[in-house]
């Protein structure tokens, strides 16, 4: 039977072997070969101190609040994972536009198979590898800060946080034609990629006063 992993407490996970449902009209199933959770947002699912665990996001408010006493107790399960790699094994009636050994990407937990509406999948050109597939979610979600931004042609940015998505952000804040990009992060490393991709400065805010040195910066533009 296929495996997977799933979290019954925070920070212990476990292998489960699991059932394949059929591949009903529509659908495809895939054999995963590569799969990447999230650094970042499911860490704090992880270790069990993310905000969703005992707080609901209200929509009204745009805020986490407290939950409901009835829903306190609910008992823990987390399945780790964002994208996925795999190859096509099987295709429902009805599936056009792909075909049985082809490779490609989609979203989901880390398990060694996923039986997904073929709608759903993502189609990958020869050329891209399986580490640029799985960053398709950061990068959708840098583009979207960036296009949030209305960042224009000349305009200047800060890029506060090094991650993937802070990562590609800078990238694409050059390539939206910003003159100066700004980077900040605690991380040595993280502030020497940034710099050989693009990044025009890097601040670090365990030594440096992030607000006064772009003052500075912004003082010197304007002379």
């Amino acid at each position: 039977m296929p495996r997977e992993i799933i979290c019954k407490q925070p920070r212990q996970p476990g292998i489960y072997t699991y059932e394949e449902p059929p591949v009903i009209e529509g659908h495809a199933r895939v054999k995963v070969d590569f799969a990447a959770p999230k650094h970042g947002t499911e860490m704090h699912i992880f270790r069990g101190d993310a905000p969703q665990i005992e707080e609901y996001f209200d929509e009204e408010y745009n805020l986490f609040l407290p939950q409901k006493e009835e829903e306190k107790h609910k008992e823990y399960s987390f399945r780790p994972g964002n994208m996925w790699v795999g190859h096509i094994t099987e295709l429902g009636e009805g599936v056009t536009g792909f075909s049985v050994g082809e490779r490609v990407a989609g979203y989901g937990p880390i398990r060694e198979t996923h039986t997904t509406r073929a709608d759903w999948l993502l189609k990958m050109p020869e050329t891209m590898s399986w580490q640029q597939a799985v960053c398709y979610d950061p990068c959708q979600f840098a583009l979207g800060g960036i296009r949030d931004s209305y960042l224009r042609l000349g305009d200047t940015c800060c890029v506060i946080g090094l991650g993937a998505i802070g990562q590609m952000t800078a990238q694409m804040a050059k390539l939206a034609g910003a003159s100066l990009v700004v980077v900040s992060d605690p991380i040595e490393a993280r502030r020497a990629i940034a710099l050989e991709n693009g990044a025009d400065i890097a601040l670090d805010p365990a030594t440096q006063d992030i607000g006064l040195e772009l003052k500075k910066l912004n003082t010197i533009l304007m002379m």
